[in-house]
């Protein structure tokens, strides 16, 4: 059969076949231009979508809300402001617009030689999900804290290897417990020689891409855990969520500074001195650690839907 540009005779003639049909041609008239039979038309269409050469696209104008784009972007004095649409018909839904929003956002910023850090979470793995293949040179992925599960998680590293794989890059764990039970313990990991490398990836990263969690959502893990009675009743308690595994405040402060002492991974003045902060979040659980992440200068780059970003703005009048 013959080729052209990787495209057998069939691939061509259904290209053909589609690009008369889209141009809004009946399955009959695109039957008699190609000299086929009309059902031999449908099989074409058919087979023209299944090979990625139509795409459907469905515009949503909420996504396109240029006036609440301009309200975050100077409140917040943001680089970049990505809507999706509210209107998901689950979590799940919302996850995956999220993490459509933020591969693309992603994808159009890293360059070579980039140090990009991520926490692993559900949304960093629907953004990995998306992420089409751009390969680039010298690129490595940092894990730059566990969040509030097990350091060991396959998800986790499933979540890295595919972010790798879209750009051709290397990557660095973080398999280490988030929380010492002690300062001094602390110390003795950081003075591990290979904990000291990771800490100075982190120092190094230019990007960083991560969600926050809600109070409501970490509850379950905070009561998990290794704290202390006090320190779970504090938090849950004070604490409107996390970023990066360092619990705030609605005010954007630390709830717990010897917690925060204890905890291994970024620390927020790492996020804020970021030089590409891209915040990948929605829901109306999160809108007050969102609101506080952007308040405190840790996002320029902010991906999240239509009703958590009207949230926000009414959030911080």
């Amino acid at each position: 059969m013959e080729r052209y540009f990787g495209l057998d005779t069939h691939d061509i003639q259904s290209i053909d076949a589609a690009k008369l049909y889209y141009s809004g041609l009946t399955q009959a008239q695109v039957a008699q231009r190609l000299h086929v039979a009309r059902p031999t038309v449908s099989k074409l269409l058919a087979h023209a979508k299944r090979r990625g050469f139509v795409r459907m696209q469905v515009i949503d104008p909420r996504e396109y809300d240029e006036t609440l784009v301009a309200s975050l972007t100077e409140r917040f004095n943001l680089r970049d402001v990505v809507l999706v649409s509210s209107n998901q018909p689950t979590a799940v839904a919302l996850y995956g617009a999220l993490g459509r929003a933020g591969a693309k956002l992603l994808r159009s910023i890293v360059r070579d030689g980039d140090l990009i850090g991520v926490v692993p979470s559900r949304t960093l793995r629907a953004v990995a999900e998306f992420l089409d293949y751009s390969p680039r040179s010298g690129v490595k992925i940092v894990q730059v804290s566990n969040g509030l599960s097990c350091p060991a998680q396959r998800s986790s590293e499933k979540m890295l290897l595919r972010m790798a794989s879209a750009f051709n890059a290397q990557t660095v764990g973080l398999e280490v417990p988030t929380f010492s039970h002690s300062v001094s313990a602390q110390n003795k990991l950081l003075a591990c020689g290979h904990i000291r490398k990771i800490v100075a990836l982190i120092n190094s990263a230019r990007i960083i891409v991560y969600t926050v969690g809600d109070i409501k959502s970490d509850s379950a893990l905070i009561l998990d855990s290794s704290l202390s009675a006090r320190e779970k009743a504090i938090l849950l308690e004070r604490s409107v969520g996390d970023i990066c595994s360092r619990f705030i405040d609605k005010k954007g402060r630390i709830c717990i500074p010897d917690l925060n002492n204890r905890t291994l991974g970024i620390t927020l003045p790492q996020v804020r001195h970021m030089e590409q902060k891209i915040l990948v979040a929605g829901g109306r659980e999160k809108v007050p650690v969102i609101a506080a992440a952007l308040q405190n200068g840790y996002v320029n780059r902010l991906v999240t839907d239509v009703s958590t970003a009207r949230s926000v703005l009414r959030e911080t009048d």
